[in-house]
């Protein structure tokens, strides 16, 4: 018998915390498994690449490990910032369900969802070299970005680009319309533009912007 309780927001009595097995995937690999199913639908850009991402990462790790490039102890520091990440996204915290047994499958009570402490912001679509004919452009590093805009951003704003392999952070130093005026600030979802970042490194096409609430 459960007790079902319910505040201003109603009840999360059928809200079952999301399923993470970052820390127990050498048993899938021992048992055989070469394949990993990541729920995807109405997830956005950002979720669905932080957690493909943590999961690479993991994967490569234990490999390394069991070729014995690292130790036990690098390995599980990798998980633990793994899963520091995977805290980034909205989730109803984490659990194995089921995976290992009937016994500790766990349910979320008090709300529908954490919120992280990060905003999607955008979606790198393109890079262009400065040299590149786009109108009234000047970058103070060799690159500019297409970004998509998912969320708003400002000149001097202090972000992370998120990439397969990388962390960077950065700041905005400039963004540009389709049209070349400059903006001080971008606030409209879907809208693409031209941004320049303090950064010394080329970023792929692809990577994800944040930044903290």
């Amino acid at each position: 018998m459960v007790e079902v309780q319910e505040d201003k927001n109603g009840t999360y009595f059928l809200n079952s915390k999301e399923i993470c097995s970052l820390d127990i995937l050498d048993k899938f690999i021992k048992s055989g498994i070469d394949a990993l199913k990541i729920e995807g639908r109405a997830k956005t850009p950002y979720y669905l690449a932080t957690v493909t991402r943590a999961y690479r990462k993991a994967i490569d790790k234990y490999y390394e490990l069991s070729s014995k490039q690292v130790s036990k102890k690098e390995y599980d520091n990798t998980i633990n910032e793994l899963y520091k990440e995977l805290n980034l996204i909205q989730n109803r915290g984490y659990s194995h369900g089921f995976l290992l047994g009937k016994d500790k499958y766990e349910q979320e009570y008090n709300a529908a969802a954490f919120k992280p402490p990060v905003l999607f912001i955008g979606t790198i679509l393109e890079i262009k070299n400065k040299k590149s004919k786009i109108k009234n452009m000047v970058s103070l590093r060799d690159d500019i970005y297409l970004v998509e805009v998912k969320n708003k951003f400002k000149v001097g704003e202090k972000v992370e680009i998120v990439t397969p392999d990388k962390i960077y952070k950065t700041k905005v130093l400039k963004i540009k319309n389709k049209n070349g005026k400059e903006l001080d600030e971008i606030l409209t979802p879907q809208e693409r533009v031209w941004v320049s970042f303090d950064l010394k490194e080329k970023t792929p096409e692809g990577s994800i912007i944040r930044k903290k609430k």
